[in-house]
Parts: C-alpha cells; sequence; structure tokens
C-alpha cells in the first residue's frame, strides 16, 4: 500500500468520525430541546453541600402536575422576579415543623444523622465549617448543613402545605430564604424545573462526568 493511499485512508476516516460527533452533537441537542430541559448556574450557597456555587445543572422543565413533585425533589421556582433552587419537604396537607433544627412532617421527624463536617469556603479561602447532617426523605438520601446553633429557623410554627403547594427548604438550613420565612408556600404553576444533574463545577475537580442531583 502506498504512503497516499494511506494517507487519503485516514482522512477518511478522521471525516467520518468527525460526521459522526456531528452527528451525536445534533441529535443530543434535538433531545435536549425537545425533552425541554434547561442550564442553570448556581451563585449562592443556600443549597450546600448538595449544590455548590458555581455549580451549572440541567433541570427538566415545566409545566408540572402537583402530583409529579415529590418530597425530597430539588426544584427551581419563580419568586418575586427571581429564580430559587431549594428541597421539597412538603406537599398538599402535609404538616412541617421545625423542632430544634429537627425537620418533622405530619408529627414524625424526618430519619437525621451527624456525619462529618464540611468546609465552608468563600473566595478561594476557608472560612469555617459546618456539621454534615444526613437525611432520608421518600426514599431520597441527601445532606444538609447545620452551621449555627439556635438559629432562627431552627424553631418554627406548625405549617399545613395547601392544595398544589409545597413547602420548601434550602440544604444550608442556617442560610436559606424558604418557605419557613418570607418565601412561604410555594404554587406548584411556580415550578419551572427539577434539578437532575451537575454537568459541569469549577468546585469539583476530583469529579470526572455528570453528578445526579440528589
Amino acid at each position: 500500500m502506498t504512503d497516499g493511499a494511506a494517507s487519503a485512508r485516514d482522512r477518511s476516516n478522521t471525516v467520518i468520525v468527525v460526521l459522526t460527533i456531528c452527528a451525536g452533537l445534533v441529535g443530543s441537542l434535538y433531545v435536549f430541546l425537545h425533552m425541554n430541559w434547561h442550564i442553570y448556574f448556581i451563585p449562592a450557597g443556600s443549597m450546600e453541600p448538595t449544590l455548590r456555587v458555581g455549580d451549572n445543572i440541567l433541570a427538566r422543565n415545566g409545566p408540572f402536575e402537583p402530583e409529579e413533585i415529590r418530597p425530597g425533589e430539588v426544584i427551581l421556582f419563580a419568586y418575586d422576579g427571581t429564580t430559587y433552587v431549594r428541597r421539597v419537604v412538603g406537599v398538599s396537607g402535609d404538616r412541617i415543623q421545625v423542632t430544634g433544627g429537627a425537620l418533622h412532617i405530619n408529627g414524625e421527624a424526618v430519619p437525621a444523622k451527624a456525619i462529618g463536617e464540611f468546609e465552608l469556603s468563600g473566595s478561594g479561602r476557608l472560612v469555617g465549617m459546618a456539621q454534615l447532617i444526613e437525611e432520608r426523605l421518600d426514599g431520597r438520601t441527601y445532606e444538609t448543613l447545620d452551621i449555627i446553633a439556635d438559629a432562627s429557623g431552627d424553631d418554627t410554627d406548625l405549617f399545613v402545605v395547601p392544595e398544589a403547594h409545597v413547602f420548601v427548604m434550602g440544604d444550608n438550613r442556617d442560610y436559606s430564604h424558604d418557605s419557613r420565612f418570607e418565601i412561604g408556600f410555594v404554587p406548584v404553576e411556580q415550578i419551572v424545573g427539577i434539578a437532575r444533574t451537575i454537568y459541569w463545577s469549577p468546585r469539583r475537580g476530583d469529579h470526572v462526568g455528570p453528578i445526579p442531583v440528589r
């Protein structure tokens, strides 16, 4: 076989690879748009440690029916002209109360246990430590943070979630504006997405590939 024939074959293989990649990208874009997915950037730490500042996430967009939203889901919703991301801890009819920092649903404490500490960082430097708490809600296990003892949201009134609404809290429990405060109950019609995947993050250099949102 001549060098010219070998070069031609190499070029042909390269073209095939490029066309295959392009076809895959076009197919992925079609699926992305057809399935109504959206990209969101996380600018604040109210959902740490689950979502960290700088995370880029994929979310399935709505609209949603009330029965589609389950406790434990991480949702995005519109409030006062801003899109917020929080975890659903209660749905229609649920009775929600936080007592001594522990989440209670319908009179029962959500199973939780301390599992270690979490480094709080800011501007690239360590600014403190937080207690890492593992919770389990409706079959979903996730982590929350306890930073301040006797914080303002550690003891609340009893909330009863209205029909077609949800009760949300940030996983960074002491630094989250959520249903315990001025946001109140979130109408399902204002939910714009359900977070599914962290596809890239500048603060997760030890991870390669997408990370499911738990």
